[in-house]
């Protein structure tokens, strides 16, 4: 073949890559993405334009309202949709059937107090002639993760886990290798139950209680580093823009998500280095079982990224910025985790 029909057919390849219709789920997320954004920035003609006329909406109290509440929204932060300070995270997209989705997932309001700051979200959207539009939607609360007094922050030795040069370039340790200095359950338990320290590790104990736990400490822009190691049939994660307490082991978040890649039946979005549930990882990332693996997360005001032994696993948006504890999850299994670093962007 010529350079010439080479560079034609490169061409049609493109054009047909870049007029290929997003999926359904896509499609969805597409839609609620430019209504958070409309409701953060107060653009009401645009959130209007994503919604039917019929649609509903309740707010923490149960309270339904038609679509026009959303033209006189009042200046009671506890139910005005419009506030630029209220972060969403899409957990899920489930299909009812192929004209009927249930978006599920977390808010939080960045400025509010708690207990108005965080909650949960389940948007119904309807797919007719002009796309996707919202039927409705309901908002609920669950417990603010600052409600929690897990006491006052404490220096973290750095001694062998640091270099000089990480050091001078920002670092700091959030483990020493030797206590729990620095570190809580979500709920505020110290020593934090259900998690031991062996050989210089954090270690989630088999059979202990299952309770995350977090950094007293609270990070908005930042690069975290970390090793883990996981047995046969493990599965943990480390999360982080913590919205709320809730769940079966204590925090309600976005997630890297760490697994046993053996394990049958395993969805792209659940392999390790994933936005647990949402960003799928094409090609397994992890070294094998018993080797110690190694993780980088970055977290900025408008985007985020995974990255495990080298690659980079997953990469999306984000709206509203929050400060936030960082998260290790039990999942009733052995994971370690040691050599955890992490590096604040900016402010």
């Amino acid at each position: 073949m010529t350079s010439a029909r080479i560079a034609l057919a490169l061409t049609f390849l493109t054009a047909a890559a870049l007029c290929q219709t997003p999926s359904p789920e896509i499609q969805v997320r597409q839609v609620l993405e430019r209504y958070f954004r409309a409701l953060t920035t107060g653009d009401k003609t645009e959130a209007l334009k994503l919604v039917r006329k019929s649609a509903r909406f309740y707010d923490v109290t149960g309270t339904p309202a038609t679509y026009e509440y959303m033209r006189d929204a009042g200046p009671d932060a506890s139910q005005n949709l419009f506030e630029p300070n209220r972060a969403h995270f899409i957990r899920q997209v489930q299909f009812l059937n192929p004209e009927t989705a249930l978006a599920i997932g977390l808010w939080r309001n960045a400025t509010a107090k708690p207990r108005n700051d965080s909650g949960t979200f389940v948007f119904a959207l309807i797919h007719g002639a002009d796309g996707w539009k919202i039927e409705s939607q309901h908002h609920g609360q669950i417990q603010s993760a600052d409600s929690v007094d897990v006491g006052v922050v404490e220096a973290i030795d750095s001694s062998g886990v640091l270099s000089e040069q990480e050091r001078n370039a920002g670092w700091r340790a959030l483990f020493d290798g030797k206590s729990f200095r620095g570190w809580a359950s979500v709920f505020g338990d110290r020593p934090p139950p259900g998690w031991r320290i062996e050989d210089g590790a954090l270690v989630s104990v088999v059979g202990g209680q299952r309770l995350d736990i977090r950094t007293k400490e609270r990070f908005q822009s930042f690069e975290l580093r970390f090793e883990w190691l996981m047995k046969k049939g493990s599965n943990s994660g480390v999360k982080y823009r913590l919205f709320g307490l809730g769940g079966s082991s204590g925090s309600a978040a976005f997630e890297y998500q760490l697994i046993d890649e053996d394990e049958p039946n395993l969805e792209a979005t659940q392999r390790s280095g994933a936005l647990y549930g949402v960003t799928p990882v094409s090609k397994r990332a992890t070294k094998p079982l018993g080797e110690w693996n190694e993780s980088r997360l970055i977290v900025t005001g408008d985007h985020i990224e995974h990255w495990l032994n080298g690659i980079q696993t997953a990469t999306y948006p984000v709206d509203v910025p929050f400060a936030s504890p960082i998260v290790l999850q039990h999942h009733k299994s052995e994971v370690r985790f040691r050599n955890l670093k992490v590096r604040p962007i900016g402010k």
